[in-house]
């Protein structure tokens, strides 16, 4: 599947459709969302049948086209839904727990808990996002589906340069990833600004996690050379 690539810059989004989403919005919003309740089910089923390490279609993809189309994120019902109806030539549901793809059979929970895993993470970056326009210091904040599908998370354009901000938690899981993204998926030239979130001291928004207005001001520092408080 070509995938028609999906993006927000600043208060535009890809082809300059306008949104309102706002950061306080959106936490309006995913205060709501029991990921918690919905991801128990899931939490305890991982590597049935090398889930974890199958190519399957892109889930930020599904995110991003459900937050273009409807200016809010997806909860955690909608994502699955999108997913699946996005790629539904790719994959053949066998039954409840098994469902074919490239002629491979996998564990059906094990891939809903995978989707699932993505999600607070695509959440998290998106909120940041908002968060970095909202501060009105940088020229373009850019969140590319394609960039974000090939280890870009969000690009910032300021008097002639680019940086790339990487978003990761401090996980050992998250970290592991982080080491296996840049050595396979992207090199940064010498301009990755590094926002780790330590998932115990971060804001908490329902069952999120987010980052918060000391991560704009690392950001800030780095690319216009504002010093922090």
């Amino acid at each position: 599947m070509a995938l028609v690539d999906i993006q927000f810059c600043n208060n535009q989004a890809f082809l300059h459709k306008r949104h309102t989403m706002t950061s306080a919005g959106l936490e309006r919003q995913i205060a709501t969302i029991d990921y918690e309740g919905a991801y128990s089910r899931y939490k305890n089923i991982k590597d049935e049948n090398n889930v974890e390490r199958a190519k399957f279609p892109p889930v930020n993809y599904a995110f991003f086209a459900y937050t273009f189309g409807h200016a809010k994120v997806p909860d955690t019902v909608e994502l699955q839904k999108i997913y699946f109806e996005m790629y539904k030539n790719s994959f053949a549901k066998m039954d409840g727990e098994r469902i074919r793809y490239k002629d491979r059979v996998f564990s059906f929970p094990a891939l809903q808990g995978r989707i699932l895993r993505t999600y607070p993470s695509l959440v998290r970056d998106f909120h940041f996002y908002l968060l970095l326009c909202e501060d009105g210091g940088f020229e373009k904040v850019i969140y590319s589906c394609k960039n974000d599908i090939n280890g870009r998370d969000i690009i910032i354009k300021h008097k002639g340069r680019e940086h790339e901000v990487s978003l990761f938690v401090e996980t050992s899981r998250s970290l592991y990833f982080k080491e296996v993204k840049n050595k396979y998926r992207h090199e940064y030239g010498g301009n990755e600004i590094r926002v780790p979130l330590n998932l115990n001291k971060a804001a908490k928004c329902g069952d999120f996690r987010l980052y918060g207005k000391d991560d704009v001001l690392t950001v800030k520092a780095a690319v216009c050379g504002v010093e922090k408080d």
